[in-house]
């Protein structure tokens, strides 16, 4: 399946919108997807790309049909995280048509290890994966950081990282592991840990918290009222700091 051409999208073109005719994309199988309303037409069935492998073993490539134009809702759902253009440059942020998802591209030294995509589709799971994400050690930030937090998702990540004195790891979901603890100490020399998940989280974040420091790791909770996305610069600086002067006052 590759890329043809652009043309006018039928659906807005009955809003009276797309008057440069370009916000559809056609492609060789006789499918089309607009970039800006999400307007999706095929002759086929649906079916979504297969993920093609490297020469590593299962180290997945990127959908072929990834494109750096991104539609709106997916703008606008970026734009409630303030993010910037070279944000999303600088994380190789973009968007599959077929699999109708935000792809999030995962890469270490050697290239791409994995990626995550999001979508916004109440009939399909969230987040869907490629790659060995419960063995990846993804930090993002300022990597001399003293204190590593630790988020749920890489969203949380990315906005925890604009705070130059933090970095941030996306834990791929909710559950923290000793191993995943051990190894970002032993492999990379982190030895302070916060654990910030989301709000609906809070329990299991304050019980793999507990459990971490009874083996030893200096590893504590930070509760909010809310999701760590959605707190802006200032207000994460103020929280992580009061919360770090508690954890070394004890």
């Amino acid at each position: 399946m590759n890329f043809i051409n652009h043309s006018q999208c039928p659906k807005c073109a009955q809003l009276g919108k797309d008057r440069g005719s370009n916000n559809l994309g056609n492609y060789s199988d006789g499918s089309c997807y607009c970039f800006s309303c999400g307007y999706f037409s095929s002759k086929t069935r649906y079916r979504p790309p297969r993920i093609e492998f490297g020469s590593r073993k299962n180290i997945p490539k990127l959908p072929q049909d990834t494109t750096n134009i991104l539609p709106i809702h997916s703008k606008e759902y970026l734009d409630r995280y303030k993010f910037t253009q070279q944000e999303i440059k600088k994380h190789f942020i973009c968007w599959s048509p077929y699999w109708e998802r935000l792809i999030f591209p995962i890469f270490d030294d050697t290239g791409l290890i994995a990626w995550q995509g999001r979508s916004f589709n109440p009939d399909k799971p969230k987040w869907y994966s490629q790659g060995d994400l419960k063995s990846i050690l993804h930090i993002i930030g300022n990597k001399q950081a003293q204190y590593l937090i630790l988020t749920e998702d890489i969203i949380s990540s990315i906005v925890l990282s604009r705070v130059p004195e933090y970095c941030a790891s996306p834990l791929f979901g909710s559950h923290l592991t000793i191993n995943r603890l051990r190894r970002l100490w032993q492999i990379l020399g982190y030895n302070i840990f916060i654990l910030w998940l989301d709000k609906d989280k809070e329990k299991e974040s304050l019980k793999y918290s507990y459990n971490a420091r009874q083996l030893g790791f200096d590893c504590y909770s930070l509760v909010t009222n809310k999701d760590p996305k959605e707190y802006d610069e200032k207000t994460i600086k103020n929280l992580l700091t009061e919360r770090l002067k508690c954890v070394t006052l004890n």
